[in-house]
């Protein structure tokens, strides 16, 4: 599957699910790397999910046929942490 990067000059998958929703991670066009969700044709940028500032979400690993998403990141102090998303259902 081709999918775009988030503005930078390079991307790659690190999982799929049964929906063909891919995770990995891509580079922005700032060059800092980012976790992203590619979902319907379109490349998400996974730090747009969640509340800004606190959190700098820079790899997904892995996603499952619930649509929970692995990875890490980095906090406000710079520290690395893993992280589970969990969609909410509206």
């Amino acid at each position: 599957t081709e999918f775009d990067t988030l503005g930078g000059e390079s991307a790659f998958g690190k999982a799929i699910n049964d929906h063909s929703q891919i995770v990995g991670e891509s580079k922005n066009k700032e060059g800092e790397r980012r976790a992203f969700l590619y979902e319907n044709g379109k490349t998400i940028d996974l730090n747009y999910l969640i509340a800004p500032g606190q959190w700098t979400l820079i790899a997904a690993a892995d996603i499952n046929n619930k649509g929970q998403i692995t990875g890490y990141g980095t906090n406000a102090k710079g520290d690395i942490h893993a992280f589970l998303l969990t969609p909410v259902t509206k």
